[in-house]
């Protein structure tokens, strides 16, 4: 069964996405929470040169960091221009704030769609790197050539390939459309306040995988209605919406699921356990396992324990929703021939993942690097248990 549930309680949503009865992501999401996306006329509240950034009050609890590198600059303009103490500024959040920091915010302002994300401030035209067929890929560009009246950035999202010419057209004018009223905005009060919310990552991702799953199920009136509207306007039909008493805490095939995902240390059937540790910097995944006898079949048991755990822990970084440096120590393989192949393996699984990842190498140490796109704090930062 594949499902997606929205869960509403004590004013906390908890969105999941279920592929074959196997909880894949789960998104926690509060009323008063700066989300993703969000734009912003804020006012410039400090900047500190030293460390090239400025902070942004956006009107919320915490300000937001705004780094030089992320302010949109004219020719021969200089940042001392665009960041002026109590000067307003329109601004759009790249990543949620975590404990005691507040969100980090870029002045190069996207507008996302379905199948596509209008970026005015990069010219660049993108494709989804999941749409591996040349010709797609190409035709996409042409697409591009013909809509893109204003010459902005455009990247296409992986259901632009099944999209007409006029689909895609109306999509960018309507988007197009949407950055000019949020520009026009600069030139009224009051300030700082939301001016723009743009689809959430759960409402994308309930888009993503309309077409891959069997049913959506809210228990809250609102959200149903508010769910009903955004298909309708974006894919045009609602079939799959279901009104049911949906509880998280009675499934008793996914809760369990996140309770795993919560913990520390979690053991394999193949008799390797694996360690999480998030810490601020990067988080440390070592798999470790005492069941394995030293006898003739030692390193092919080695390399099956290495290949189980690679599975795992690439369902487990999404699930969890880990983010930034990680590094893996799997148990010593004496051979390349076999490490390689555990690196390959855990490149194929975390290809199954919406967010982008990076599989380096191997370090001095043993240790295989990667990197994952940073988005929303990690499912350990996020969950909370209901009173």
């Amino acid at each position: 069964m594949n499902y997606i549930f929205i869960d509403l309680k004590q004013e906390i949503q908890r969105i999941g996405l279920v592929k074959e009865n196997k909880l894949l992501e789960i998104y926690v999401d509060e009323d008063n929470k700066v989300n993703i996306g969000e734009i912003y006329r804020g006012r410039v509240q400090s900047v500190i040169k030293g460390l090239n950034s400025a902070f942004v009050d956006l009107g919320t609890d915490k300000n937001a960091y705004l780094s030089f590198k992320d302010v949109y600059l004219q020719e021969n303009q200089d940042i001392g221009e665009v960041l002026v103490e109590n000067k307003e500024i329109i601004v759009q959040v790249e990543k949620e704030g975590i404990l005691d920091k507040g969100p980090k915010v870029t002045n190069k302002i996207e507008i996302s769609g379905v199948n596509m994300v209008v970026t005015p401030y990069n010219k660049t035209i993108r494709i989804s790197r999941k749409i591996k067929d040349r010709e797609l890929i190409d035709n996409l560009k042409k697409i591009a050539e013909k809509i893109n009246f204003r010459n902005f950035g455009l990247i296409f999202r992986t259901s632009a390939q099944e999209m007409n010419l006029e689909t895609l057209e109306n999509e960018y004018v309507g988007l197009v459309k949407e950055f000019d009223t949020i520009q026009r905005e600069k030139n009224f009060l009051p300030c700082p306040k939301l001016i723009y919310k743009e689809l959430r990552d759960w409402e994308l991702m309930i888009l993503d995988e309309y077409e891959n799953i069997d049913k959506i199920l809210v228990n809250e009136r609102n959200i149903f209605e508010e769910m009903k509207q955004v298909l309708l306007e974006k894919i045009g039909d609602t079939s799959k919406l279901i009104f049911e008493d949906y509880q998280l805490e009675y499934d008793e095939n996914v809760y369990p699921m996140i309770n795993k995902a919560l913990k520390r240390k979690l053991s394999l059937n193949s008799g390797a356990s694996l360690v999480f540790d998030e810490l601020e910097a990067l988080t440390a995944i070592d798999v470790n396992t005492q069941a394995i006898k030293k006898d003739k079949s030692f390193r092919k048991n080695i390399l099956k324990a290495n290949l189980d755990s690679a599975k795992k822990i690439a369902w487990e970084i999404r699930l969890r929703n880990i983010s930034g440096i990680i590094l893996i120590d799997f148990i010593n393989m004496d051979r390349q021939e076999d490490r390689e192949r555990v690196k390959n393996t855990l490149i194929a699984e975390l290809g199954k993942d919406r967010i982008k990842s990076f599989v380096y190498d191997y370090t001095k140490l043993g240790l295989l690097e990667m990197n994952r796109t940073k988005k929303r704090n990690s499912l350990k930062n996020t969950w909370k248990p209901l009173k």
